[in-house]
């Protein structure tokens, strides 16, 4: 985030790629969010996963 500080529950964008943070700071990967939305193995939200 470049000040220092850390995010927690909810979407980051980084490099024009949307992740998805748990309510514990912990990049969420392979799975579901909350939403629905699918993210991959490295995290990033993949709109089109079927």
């Amino acid at each position: 985030m470049g000040n220092g500080a850390y995010k927690s529950g909810g979407w980051l964008v980084d490099g024009g790629k949307w992740y998805y943070l748990g309510t514990d700071g912990a990049m969420v990967k392979e799975a579901y969010t909350p939403g629905g939305h699918w993210v991959n193995d490295q995290g990033a939200w993949e709109p089109y996963h079927r």
